[in-house]
């Protein structure tokens, strides 16, 4: 019992795991604001999420912002064409809702679809900046084969971003920790795929994603 409530008991590895999902998160939100960078602060979320909660590896702080910084120029043109994809199909649903055809329910279905394969590709184009270092081109094949191969997967990240925005949308605060918990389910998924893409370590190399 005095072990479970010791420094370095599991008690206060709990708390200080919940400690560093909420800051991440509040870094997220922050990072999140300009819109445009929303990429950047996912990917160094996705980052720090999985080194420093999950392989309990350097710090919360200096992680998100050193990898956030890393993956800047990369991230931002998938931002912008996701978003913009994402605006441009919900406003094509909207116009296609208000006219009562058969041609207007099947065109507002693929709009739907769409979208939502949008954002499945946005939850693994994001995590795959933060761990590989490609080109666009490369990027964008690598996301979209890993969105269709693992469809279960893709439908749990749509499930998942739907989730954040209802929550932020419902009550503003859920972004104190929704963003790393989720964030924190999506690793556990993806880290599973990317173990089958990743080279293993030479022998004496030391990687902290293949522990």
């Amino acid at each position: 019992m005095n072990h479970f409530f010791s420094f370095e008991g599991p008690l206060i590895g709990f708390l200080d795991k919940c400690g560093r999902v909420v800051i991440l998160s509040v870094l997220w939100t922050i990072c999140c604001i300009p819109v445009f960078t929303i990429g950047a602060s996912s990917s160094a979320l996705y980052h720090s999420i999985t080194k420093t909660v999950i392989k309990d590896r350097s710090s919360s702080t200096r992680d998100f912002f050193e990898a956030f910084k890393r993956s800047f120029k990369r991230t931002v043109p998938f931002t912008l064409l996701t978003l913009g994809a994402i605006v441009i199909l919900y406003l094509d649903m909207a116009v296609w809702a208000e006219k009562k055809t058969k041609l207007a329910f099947m065109s507002m279905n693929v709009c739907l679809v769409l979208m939502l394969l949008t954002i499945a590709f946005a939850g693994f184009v994001f995590p795959v900046i933060s761990r590989f270092i490609f080109g666009f081109r490369e990027t964008a094949k690598l996301s979209l084969f890993l969105t269709f191969r693992y469809l279960p997967v893709s439908v749990g990240l749509i499930v998942m971003g739907l989730i954040l925005a209802a929550g932020t949308w419902s009550f503003f605060l859920n972004l104190l920790y929704l963003p790393g918990v989720l964030c924190l389910i999506a690793s556990a998924m993806i880290e599973k795929i990317f173990k089958k893409y990743i080279p293993k370590a030479d022998e004496g190399e030391e990687l902290w994603y293949d522990e």
